[in-house]
C-alpha cells in the first residue's frame, strides 16, 4: 500500500498508525471468512449484522454487481484508510493498494494505464478532475486473482474504492466488448466511467479524458472525452 498526503499534514507517527489499521484491518477480513466461508466464494451474500464494518460494506457493494465480496477487499481497505486520514483531518491523499487507487484531489491529476502491452504501458493515462475517485482495474490475465473473461484491463470509476473494485471485477469476468458494451448500459448509473481492452478493441464510456505518454513521462494531448 502506497499513501501520499500534502506536507503540512504529515507527522510522524502517521506511518504507523497506517500500518497498524492495515493489520487491523486485515484481521477483520480473515475473521469474516471465517466466521462465513461464503464470504470468500464468488457469489454475493448478506452480511450477517454483527459483521466488522469492513466485512458489511465489501458484502453490499459487491452485491450490487453480483460478484463476491473479495471481489472489493483492496478498495476496501483503501476506503477505510482514507476515513482514518479524513477524521485526522487531511482532506487530500491518494492511496494505492495493489493497482487500485482512492484518491482525494483538490487539483486534477492522471492515472497511468498499465496492462502488460506494449502498446498500452507507459503510453496512455487518465486525466481525471479534482475531487474523490475510486479508480480500480482487473485483468484477466495479470494478478492472483480469479478471472472469467478476456479482458487486458477493465478500469472503472467511481465515487467509492469498493464499488470500484468490484465493478472492475465484473467487467473483466466479460467475454467479448459486445458483453462489456452490455454491463455498462445496466450499471451506468453506479459508475463515473470505464475503460476497457478486450481482445484487441477499446470501450471507453463515460468521464473518461485519454492522454497520450510523452517520450519524457509528461501526461499530454487528451485522446477522447465522452
Amino acid at each position: 500500500v502506497w499513501v501520499s498526503v500534502p506536507k503540512d499534514k504529515f507527522y510522524q507517527e502517521l506511518k504507523e498508525e497506517l500500518t497498524e489499521l492495515v493489520l487491523h484491518l486485515r484481521k477483520e477480513v480473515e475473521f469474516c471468512i471465517k466466521s462465513l466461508p461464503e464470504f470468500s466464494g464468488l457469489r454475493p451474500i448478506d452480511a450477517p449484522s454483527l459483521f466488522p464494518e469492513i466485512g458489511r460494506k465489501m458484502a453490499v457493494s459487491s452485491k450490487k454487481f453480483g460478484v463476491g465480496p473479495m471481489a472489493g477487499v483492496a478498495g476496501a481497505v483503501s476506503f477505510f484508510m482514507g476515513k482514518f486520514l479524513k477524521e485526522k483531518g487531511i482532506r487530500e491523499f491518494f492511496i494505492e493498494n495493489g493497482g487500485d487507487v482512492y484518491a482525494v484531489s483538490r487539483t486534477p491529476f492522471t492515472v497511468g494505464i498499465f496492462c502488460g502491452k506494449p502498446e498500452i504501458d507507459g503510453k496512455l493515462a487518465l486525466n481525471l478532475k479534482e475531487g474523490e475517485w475510486g479508480i480500480c482495474s482487473s485483468s484477466s490475465y495479470i494478478g492472483h486473482s480469479v478471472s472469467f473473461g478476456r479482458a487486458s484491463i477493465a478500469t472503472v470509476l467511481c465515487d467509492d474504492p469498493v464499488d470500484a473494485d468490484c465493478c472492475a471485477t465484473l467487467f473483466a469476468n466479460s467475454s467479448n466488448v459486445e458483453e462489456v458494451k452490455e454491463k455498462y448500459e445496466l450499471f451506468k448509473d453506479h459508475i463515473k466511467g470505464v475503460f476497457c481492452l478486450i481482445e484487441g478493441k477499446v470501450f471507453i464510456a463515460g468521464q473518461i479524458t485519454l492522454s497520450k505518454v510523452s517520450p519524457t513521462g509528461l501526461y499530454n494531448r487528451p485522446l477522447h472525452t465522452r
